[in-house]
């Protein structure tokens, strides 16, 4: 036992001694000598020896051969801390097992930043160069200096190794280990990436979105294009129409031996007077405007049918009368509605008959149960002199209150409706359609008069070139919008002061429509407004004149230029007015119109304008009415025409309140049959005027289809 505790002795103070005497410990392996102070707060060795923390001691260099089993910290070993490990100049090898910590083994050298997080081992002689972060308690040791800056947190120690003195980016990472540092590179990259890739998105909808746009903008330069060679072409067929137009002369005339013709009507039957008629009016009308027609003239029965069928569908029975004015007599004969047995107004049914009381001079010829001829012994010098007298005093203003027309229109009367007046009755006929001889196109038939009644109280009234060359179709157009043009101003006729006005009313509603006065009452305008839109109706508030001599003398007055007669022929085509892939312009109404009575010219003109326009209807005036008669009538027509869907009705309605003093002047207001007021303009006086005389309402004529 003695010996035992001598030999102890002995032994600890040969250790003691070795521990002493001995510069620095030494671990085998591949092994780095690093000098340097290791500033480490409480644990510095001066002679570059074994730091140890918290009192752990690596004695004698020893180095941990095979496992170094660590548990709750970190052990270095060949020098570990907290374990004491035995035996002498060993190698550290194999492998290093660390409880919650990583150990490097095998003589391997960390350099740059080794970065141990929770307890890392570096063992085996392994040199730590650059910068070591440890923390949570790790200890480089096993006779490895750690040199430069040592900083421990928390009881970890960070060192930076001044062999090397590599710090990576010039930055300390604490607490951090390398693998986090590189899952940090990896989800920056992936950022980067998707911000790379949300960009390249954003790039390729752009160029989409742009290459989208410049693909639109292209087909819209496209159909610009297209368009405009469209338009290029149309102008240039039109004006090579119109050139053919001005190259050629006008239609050549059809001579017409008046003397044979009157020969012929004198001896011809109903059926035949009818065709004769027909056909003399269509050569006049072709004749005068130039221009050739195409159809052939229809016969009686088909004329019949047509009224029939007509009356079926308005509700109101038309006959269409001829009148002839030859050498010595006057000849009317008639085409009635069939079949032949019609109902009168009454309601009560009869026969197609004629007169059986007659005057002695009177002869009626033969017929048959649509037509009727009547013939009156009557010079046609005299016929057309009480004619000239009727015009003259009815349509001068200044005789307005007298009544110097008056015997004049009731010998008329008497020479031309008292023959068939019996027969119209007792068939019930609602509307006369009058297609009249030379010298007879101007008559106003409205103020034809009875000695009681003058005509339109009995009847509604049109005029027609001929029957052939009338549209007689039927269509509402009540509803249908308006174009409203015209001037109050111009630079050599009167002015029309009330016009405005007179257009506003037009336009007002039920009804719609667009409205030009004065400079944007242009031609043109007036064509690009057609080709804009088809207008049922169309109203200009102008002066329009028929002169005699050429048809171009004839024209409707813009307010910067003339529409002659023949333009207006070329406009209607260029519109396609007389085309019948078109609808047609049910009504045109020229509100201020002047006629030269009397002259065959003029009034052909007056009588072929709506052949001339290519419009089914004309509402015009024979002679310029004052402005404020022309107001008045107008205004009552549209009301009217609300009410009732056909023109010569609606026409007649306003004649009649014109004439029983519905429609009025009073204190600078213009008075209708309803009660509603049109305010005038201020350049008209104060005070009352009646517009019950003929020569305020008896003017305006129904030109065309009357229905």
């Amino acid at each position: 036992m003695k010996i035992f505790q001598s030999w102890f002795k002995i032994s600890l103070f040969v250790s003691l001694f070795l521990m002493l005497t001995t510069p620095g410990n030494t671990q085998t392996g591949n092994m780095s000598d690093v000098t340097g102070p290791n500033p480490i707060p409480g644990d510095t060795n001066p002679d570059g020896g074994n730091n140890n923390s918290g009192g752990d001691t690596n004695s004698g260099g020893n180095t941990n051969s095979g496992s170094n089993n660590q548990a709750g910290g970190n052990t270095n070993s060949g020098g570990g801390t907290g374990n004491i490990s035995s035996g002498t100049g060993n190698t550290n090898s194999g492998s290093n097992n660390q409880a919650g910590g990583n150990t490097n083994s095998g003589g391997t050298t960390n350099s740059g930043n080794n970065n141990q997080a929770g307890g890392n081992t570096n063992s085996g002689g392994t040199t730590n160069s650059g910068n070591n972060n440890q923390a949570g308690g790790n200890t480089n040791s096993g006779g490895t200096t750690n040199s430069g800056n040592n900083n421990q947190a928390g009881g970890n120690r960070m060192g930076t190794n001044t062999s090397n003195n590599r710090n990576a980016e010039g930055s300390n990472r604490t607490g951090a280990n390398s693998r986090n540092a590189e899952s940090e590179d990896k989800t920056q990259r992936a950022t980067e990436s998707e911000d790379q890739n949300r960009q390249a998105t954003e790039r390729g909808r752009t160029d989409r979105q742009e290459a989208s746009r410049e693909q639109e903008e292209a087909k819209r330069e496209q159909a610009e294009r297209e368009r405009d060679e469209r338009e290029r072409a149309e102008r240039e067929e039109q004006k090579e129409e119109k050139t053919d137009k001005e190259a050629q002369p006008q239609q050549a005339a059809v001579t017409v031996d008046r003397s044979a013709y009157d020969s012929q009507l004198q001896q011809a039957d109903p059926v035949q007077a009818v065709q004769l008629q027909e056909e003399f009016q269509a050569v006049e009308i072709q004749n005068y405007l130039g221009i050739e027609l195409y159809g052939d003239n229809p016969p009686p029965e088909k004329i019949s049918a047509s009224l029939s069928n007509l009356s079926q569908v308005t509700g109101k029975k038309s006959a269409v009368i001829y009148v002839s004015a030859v050498d010595e007599e006057i000849i009317t004969f008639s085409v009635l509605p069939s079949p032949s047995q019609v109902s009168d107004r009454s309601g009560a049914s009869s026969q197609i008959h004629g007169s059986k009381e007659q005057n002695p001079k009177d002869k009626l010829a033969q017929q048959n149960e649509f037509t009727m001829l009547h013939k009156t012994s009557i010079p046609r010098a005299k016929l057309l002199e009480t004619v000239k007298k009727f015009q003259e005093n009815i349509s001068d203003e200044f005789k307005v209150g007298e009544q110097e027309y008056l015997p004049y229109s009731q010998q008329l009367y008497q020479w031309i409706i008292a023959p068939i007046e019996d027969q119209l009755k007792a068939n019930g006929i609602d509307i006369l359609v009058f297609a009249l001889d030379d010298g007879l196109r101007g008559l106003p038939i409205a103020a034809l008069n009875d000695g009681q009644q003058y005509l339109v109280e009995k009847y509604a009234l049109a005029i027609v070139p001929s029957f052939g060359l009338t549209d007689i179709g039927y269509v509402d157009v009540r509803k249908s919008p308006i174009l409203a043009m015209g001037a109050s101003e111009f630079t050599d006729k009167v002015p029309l002061p009330a016009v405005p006005v007179e257009l506003q009313t037009v336009i007002e509603n039920p009804r719609r429509g667009e409205k030009f006065l004065n400079q944007d009452f242009t031609i043109a305008n007036f064509k690009n407004e057609n080709l804009k839109e088809r207008f049922s109706i169309i109203h200009l508030g102008t002066h329009a004149e028929f002169q005699p001599g050429d048809r171009d003398r004839s024209y409707i007055q813009f307010f910067d230029s003339r529409l002659s007669m023949g333009q207006l022929v070329q406009l209607s085509d260029e519109l396609g007015w007389s085309s019948s892939k078109n609808y047609p312009v049910e009504l045109l109404v020229l509100s201020a119109c002047q006629t030269a009575l009397g002259d065959r010219q003029a009034e052909l003109g007056f009588a072929g304008l709506a052949v001339a326009a290519g419009v089914k209807s004309v509402l015009a005036s024979l002679w310029n009415v004052s402005d404020l008669g022309t107001l008045g009538l107008m205004g009552q027509f549209y009301q009217e025409y609300g009410e009732f869907a056909n023109k010569a009705e609606a026409l007649r309605q306003a004649q009649l309140a014109m004439l029983k003093g519905q429609v009025r002047v009073d204190n600078g207001k213009m008075m209708l049959a309803n009660g509603e007021s049109i305010q005038l303009p201020p350049e008209f006086p104060k005070g009352t005027l009646e517009l019950s005389h003929p020569y305020y309402w008896a003017s305006f004529t129904i030109i065309g289809n009357w229905n």
